[in-house]
């Protein structure tokens, strides 16, 4: 008898079967197992690939439209600002110049300005507008081209030719509402949180949402300022009980370079913070309030046609007791000074005060410096380097000052490392019965050339600025003088004493 048995044909075919299906299974499994892994390595790879949403539809960007540096975040803003209905522009906004250091955006209202390298915002209001208010709905409060300045959490930079904005920032920049999940960004453009809003506020039993601009920023924070029964309140924007400021004002407007809401109410006025807490409480009586610096915190108040100023703290800085408080379009006009808030706190620490044409100064934590016993500030030069034209106007000759240029802010930095930042003060010598004048030095405190000099003036040579002082005839440099009187006691350049220099 055979050991083994021999299959019968029958037997081999169905053996043969078993086998190609055994094969089949194994060879399926490990096409599973591969394809899972693909899957695996493919739904890895897509989740660190980045992705723009915009209105909750992807949008389509370039492999440099996102960058890190030193662990920020930044996006190209030429890029992103197509995407949201922006213009972007090379150079410095009001200026023909391509300053390669300097670019802007602008919509249809506002136009948001940036210098490469620097934390500073500047946005404008544009009022002219072609849009028709009675079709977008959209109104705006400010005066065409007024400009508020905001300091970014980051600077913008350049790489590689392309300016870029900090990610964090783009809801500042842009008024959007954005968040990061991992590698995609969703971004929500004004426009579709308009839209938005006016969907909810019915929803929130509200008449409807302000239509002023400034108001409507405040949805890129979360935010409605409505009007219900002719009042002003504000609202959260995605549920309404999230924030509440009551619908009890007569008026409610947004200020977004402080993120703050200026309230008004039977002629009184105040200030609410983004929590809807009291900044500057409405009972304390003023007329109106104005943002003076967001930086340093300082507001402009008024109160019976009179003007001071307020810290963030409601400590009054200036006296509500002043016709005016900083310096006016006309001196800045005069001396050729660009206009900004900054000019209000010259060297971020100086107010002046002007009262029935007197002025005084005020320093921003120690308050009056001078009293208000000044004729003006700044000086014209006459009398210096006289030359004669003949005037095609008059039958007479007029006098022309050919080199000496007009003084108001001198700013020294001396070889030793002291300094002035000052302000040129004029006062009336009954002595004399002339005008004098003399400089007030916002480091020192101290009005530290006496109101003694015939004149102070300029002279520019070859790009370079000297600075001029007249006395009793003699022309004195003010570089030499300050540097031949160790007496004057200077501090040091960027603020800081000599005593307070040597304990550090």
């Amino acid at each position: 008898m055979d050991e083994f048995r021999r299959m019968t044909p029958e037997e081999e075919q169905q053996y043969k079967k078993k086998k190609t299906l055994l094969t089949a299974i194994v060879v399926c499994g490990v096409l599973t197992i591969l394809l899972l892994f693909i899957m695996l390595f493919l739904e890895s790879k897509d989740s660190k690939t980045f992705k723009l949403f915009i209105n909750d539809v992807q949008a389509s960007v370039s492999d440099s439209f996102i960058i890190t540096v030193d662990d920020e975040v930044y996006i190209a803003v030429e890029e992103f600002s197509s995407l949201i209905g922006y213009k972007y522009q090379k150079g410095s906004y009001g200026s023909f110049s391509q300053n390669a250091n300097a670019a802007y955006i602008q919509n249809d209202y506002e136009v948001a300005s940036f210098t490469i390298d620097s934390n500073e915002l500047k946005k404008y209001i544009k009022v002219d507008s072609q849009l028709d208010p009675e079709v977008t709905g959209i109104t705006v409060l400010s005066e065409n081209g007024y400009c508020e300045t905001t300091t970014l959490e980051a600077p913008v930079i350049q790489n590689n030719g392309i300016t870029y904005i900090p990610l964090q920032c783009i809801d500042d920049i842009c008024n959007a509402s954005s968040t990061m999940n991992g590698n995609v960004l969703n971004v929500y453009d004004l426009t579709y949180l308009i839209e938005l809003a006016r969907v909810k506020a019915p929803q929130y039993k509200c008449d409807l949402i302000s239509g002023d601009y400034e108001n409507l920023r405040a949805l890129a924070y979360g935010v409605i300022v409505v009007i219900d029964n002719d009042s002003y309140g504000v609202v959260g924007l995605y549920d309404k009980n999230a924030f509440n400021i009551p619908a009890k004002y007569d008026k409610i407007v947004f200020n977004q370079n402080v993120k703050e809401f200026l309230v008004s109410q039977r002629n009184k006025v105040g200030i609410l913070n983004l929590k809807g807490e009291s900044v500057i409480d409405i009972d304390n009586n003023y007329e109106d309030i104005s943002v003076l610096s967001d930086r340093l915190g300082l507001y402009l108040v008024s109160e019976d046609d009179k003007y001071g100023v307020l810290n963030r703290d409601g400590k009054e800085i200036v006296y509500a007791e002043y016709d005016s408080v900083g310096i006016d379009q006309e001196t800045l006009e005069e001396f050729s000074i660009k206009t900004d808030d900054l000019i209000y706190i010259p060297y971020d620490t100086m107010i002046v005060a002007q009262d029935a044409g007197k002025y005084g100064i005020y320093d921003i934590e120690e308050g009056e410096k001078l009293s208000t016993n000044f004729n003006g500030i700044g000086c014209t030069p006459i009398n210096l380097d006289r030359d004669y034209v003949e005037d095609p106007n008059s039958t007479t000759q007029r006098e022309k000052i050919s080199d000496a240029e007009k003084v108001l802010l001198i700013d020294i930095e001396l070889e030793d490392g002291t300094g002035i930042k000052g302000i040129v003060l004029k006062q009336f010598s009954s002595a004399i019965g002339e005008d004098r004048y003399g400089i007030y030095d916002s480091i020192t405190g101290r009005l530290i050339i006496p109101c003694a000099c015939t004149q102070i003036y300029s002279k520019t040579k070859n790009g370079r600025t000297k600075y001029y002082m007249e006395f009793n005839g003699e022309q004195l440099e003010l570089v030499e003088y300050l540097e031949e009187h160790p007496e004057l006691n200077l501090e040091k350049y960027d603020g800081s004493s000599e005593e307070e220099t040597e304990e550090e």
